[in-house]
């Protein structure tokens, strides 16, 4: 393995860990039991939003 697949498959984790970490302190607050609710909370409110989202490397390999 490579050094910069390394590299990728980390910063795709830490992402992975930080949205996590938000979904959990979201469902703490607000008592919504699951996470697809949340989800689709949070895509209807993108939506609503006026300002571009930041750009974000999303990985697509599951593998």
């Amino acid at each position: 393995m490579d050094i910069w697949r390394v590299h990728y498959e980390h910063r795709a984790c830490k992402t992975f860990q930080k949205a996590k970490q938000q979904l959990i302190t979201l469902k703490r607050r607000t008592g919504i039991d699951n996470w697809n609710v949340l989800c689709r909370w949070a895509f209807c409110l993108s939506l609503a939003e006026k300002a571009v989202p930041p750009h974000e490397d999303i990985i697509t390999d599951s593998s």
